[in-house]
């Protein structure tokens, strides 16, 4: 049962150093998913300057996060699909490839949730602090990034994930 651990642990901590290359190899798509958060952020600072609007800017920051998690693992698991294949057939652990993929998407979601509270918190003045901003979208976009890796893992296209992320997200903001 050792040996069994230890063969997951190894092919956790390779799985991870892969895809982690992979990210950084994809610099326009990297770019892309880094950029969002700040352009995001931005925007929400400038539309909600009123320290009345601080709901609906907490509410959207929120929606953000929710979208930043879901957007950024949905293509992961459905694009890899021969990989996942190929490699099931000689002895893929399934958790060490999916938390591999977590760890790595929760890294990106760190930094993305990072940027939106370090510029939301101060530039709306909000009464609360950047680690409490910081934590709630982490944990909000961690569930979202966890969604994103499940609807992955259900379709057979990168098309028709990123189709069904909409059809997902949309009645969060609603019952939100």
């Amino acid at each position: 049962k050792g040996k069994k651990r230890s063969a997951g642990l190894k092919q956790f901590f390779t799985l991870t150093s892969r895809y982690f290359r992979v990210k950084l190899r994809d610099r326009v798509s990297t770019a892309i998913l880094l950029l969002q958060a700040p352009i995001i952020a931005a925007l929400i600072a400038l539309v909600f300057d009123s320290p009345k609007e601080r709901m609906a800017a907490l509410f959207i920051l929120v929606i953000a996060a929710i979208w930043l998690g879901c957007s950024n693992a949905a293509r992961e698991i459905v694009s890899e699909q021969s990989i996942y294949r190929r490699e099931r057939m000689v002895n893929l652990k399934i958790p060490s490839y999916l938390f591999s993929k977590i760890i790595v998407l929760l890294l990106l979601c760190v930094i993305q949730c990072g940027i939106l509270a370090g510029i939301a918190v101060p530039a709306l003045e909000m009464e609360v602090s950047f680690g409490a901003m910081f934590f709630l979208l982490l944990l909000t976009s961690l569930q979202s990034l966890l969604l994103g890796l499940l609807i992955s893992s259900f379709v057979s296209t990168t098309e028709a994930a990123m189709g069904l992320i909409p059809l997902v997200l949309i009645p969060q903001v609603i019952l939100g």
